[in-house]
């Protein structure tokens, strides 16, 4: 097992073992207090999943803070219109819904019978708030050059739109990929899924199979 340095930022399997760790300590707490198996088993999930909206909502606000202010702090010092044009696209204030995306595709773990759907619609979000800030981005640009001189003689509107239309075609294809290629296991032993023994041994390993 590779033990991380203190400057070592933590990987997606990290995280999620501590997720399932701390599901694991949640569910035996509640017992040890005296709840039953059953209720403990269905409070857990929930505690968690409210935890987690907490969490999404601390991440947005905290997201939308940072590049709020720091857009601010650059609009302020400049004296040009980029950086209103920039702000007034909004491309800024829609990436700060990756941080919510972000909590909940890492806190799936903590949902395993829904895990895999969970992780595969937040990808398929986080790639369509993508392309709205990419096209964002772009009519941004588009307004930045229509305030120089030679715009006029040298339009560049049809060229973007082009652009617009093939990372929109690519864009659609990658949304669309980590939905179709979920799968789920409704057997009733879940005869086709990786059981958790397994998915320890794979977590743990320092190099991918």
């Amino acid at each position: 097992m590779t033990i991380l340095g203190a400057s070592d930022p933590p990987s997606d399997g990290q995280i999620e073992s501590w997720i399932v760790d701390m599901s694991t300590w949640l569910n035996v707490w509640l017992e040890d207090s005296g709840m039953s198996v059953a209720l403990a088993e269905a409070l857990t999930p929930a505690i968690l999943g409210v935890a987690g909206l907490i969490l999404c909502a601390i991440s947005y606000i905290v997201a939308r803070l940072i590049l709020s202010n720091t857009l601010g702090f650059m609009a302020s010092r400049s004296k040009n219109q980029w950086d209103d044009i920039l702000i007034q696209s909004r491309a800024f204030s829609r990436l700060s819904y990756i941080a919510p995306a972000l909590v909940v595709y890492l806190g799936s773990s903590a949902f395993p019978d829904w895990g895999i759907w969970i992780k595969r619609v937040m990808a398929a979000f986080m790639i369509f708030i993508g392309t709205l800030v990419l096209n964002a981005l772009m009519n941004a640009a588009a307004a930045i050059y229509a305030t120089l001189k030679f715009s006029r003689n040298r339009p560049i509107a049809g060229l973007v739109e082009v652009f617009k239309v093939l990372l929109n075609v690519v864009a659609g294809n990658a949304w669309l990929y980590p939905v179709t290629q979920a799968r789920a296991d409704l057997t009733a032993d879940g005869e086709y899924s990786i059981s958790d023994v397994t998915e320890n041994m794979l977590r743990d390993l320092d190099e991918p199979l």
